[in-house]
């Protein structure tokens, strides 16, 4: 560890990014859920974000159906080169990313031969440019023809998640060593089948709690067979990390954060953690309690009206060491902020509390932001903008490096 530094040699500094939000000219559940509903989504613009207090700044966009058409994205698919490049000039050593499923295997049991080989070549070039790869396999989409089976919803249908990662490290990506098998498994859940924001749109309980519980059942029957094909892989699943917290010394609110810690982190980490190597670490935000009721601060709120407390990073990943024993991996880590007024300072309090943590001896693998573009944010379209770059998508999606992204490179050649 370099004396002027608490970051211990080898931490991986970076940005992630999705397949579907990124790659654009996708064909699977998401997309064909996008053109169904874009139009309402279009019309309840408005009625779905009335606590963003700038609502107005990006009513023309959020109102526009071809918002929640993903298209041609940020045309990373074609234009990835020219993207390492820019994280090669920033000075990342890691990038993460997915493998889109319904490009490799766009009908059961047959696989794409220009996938595959578009992907051997992608992270051949990532490598090139001096960035080691943080692969995912499942980040929220997969081929219509498994949705239309039942997609995670049936525990029969995990076989084919299974084969499906196989193919991938055995054909794409055998010497990549870190690897999350399912991100945020439990927003996946919640916001399809509980909700019901997401396709497909379900609201049940029950389907809620067989989703979560067959995706358990995917990362630990999958894990052992990636680690048969490469002995060196480090496996995990990428957590949304809520540090929820008491807003008074009421028992009855003390007790909701133990529930809602429980719900939001303990019930799916418990069932894989024998597992997981290390655990992957999204974080965005921290929710005050007074009873079971959430009532935050919002002294200074990202565009999409979160309340921002990058600082209390340090208190999640203290939790997850303490209580799981596994080394962490930042996965996701960021904000919207589409004219770049407040990303500095995330990035300044965030490094703060990860030099603080790494002071009590909690061991970090890694910090990688999210996201290195502005792109595709599921249901909410182009319009929240979380790219450490900007793209105008006016201009035939030029990329335009944001000042908080020369922040973010100055800190790690400060601290490399």
């Amino acid at each position: 560890m370099d004396k002027d530094s608490q970051y211990p040699k080898g931490f991986l500094w970076g940005t992630a990014t999705a397949a579907h939000q990124v790659e654009g000219d996708n064909n699977n559940q998401w997309t064909r859920w996008e053109q169904a509903n874009a139009a309402r989504l279009g019309r309840e613009f408005r009625k779905s974000n009335w606590f963003i207090p700038e609502l107005e700044r990006f009513a023309k966009l959020g109102e526009n159906p071809e918002n929640y058409i993903s298209g041609r994205s940020t045309d990373h698919y074609h234009r990835y080169e020219e993207d390492f490049k820019i994280c090669q000039k920033l000075g990342f050593n890691s990038f993460r990313f997915s493998v889109e499923w319904s490009r490799i295997e766009p009908r059961p049991g047959e696989w794409s031969a220009p996938a595959i080989q578009h992907y051997k070549k992608y992270i051949k070039s990532m490598r090139a440019h001096g960035l080691e790869p943080v692969l995912t396999l499942f980040h929220f989409t997969t081929p219509t023809w498994f949705a239309d089976r039942g997609g995670f919803l049936k525990r029969k249908n995990v076989r084919y998640f299974t084969r499906f990662c196989q193919k991938v490290i055995k054909e794409i990506a055998p010497d990549v060593n870190l690897v999350i098998t399912i991100n945020e498994p439990e927003v996946f859940a919640s916001a399809g089948y509980l909700v019901g924001e997401w396709p497909p749109m379900a609201r049940s309980k029950i389907q809620l709690l067989k989703v979560i519980f067959n995706l358990a059942h995917a990362h630990n029957i999958t894990a052992p067979k990636l680690r048969e094909i490469n002995h060196e892989i480090k496996l995990s699943i990428a957590t949304d990390s809520v540090n929820y917290y008491p807003g008074n010394k009421n028992p009855l609110t003390k007790l909701a954060v133990w529930v809602w810690r429980t719900i939001g982190d303990d019930f799916f980490l418990s069932r894989v953690r024998k597992n997981c190597d290390f655990i992957g670490v999204n974080y965005y935000f921290a929710s005050r309690m007074f009873g079971f009721k959430f009532a935050n601060g919002n002294k200074r709120l990202s565009d999409l009206g979160w309340d921002m407390r990058p600082m209390d990073i340090n208190f999640v990943l203290k939790r997850l060491w303490k209580k799981y024993g596994l080394p962490l991996l930042i996965t996701e880590n960021g904000l919207a902020d589409k004219y770049d007024k407040n990303r500095q300072w995330w990035l300044a309090e965030t490094f703060a509390s990860l030099e603080y943590a790494l002071e009590q001896n909690v061991p970090i693998l890694g910090y990688l932001h999210w996201s290195l573009l502005d792109n595709f944010e599921w249901a909410r379209g182009a319009w929240p903008c979380f790219g450490l770059v900007g793209v105008d998508y006016n201009n035939d999606q030029r990329r335009v490096v944001r000042s908080s992204a020369h922040y973010y490179a100055d800190y790690i050649k400060k601290h490399r």
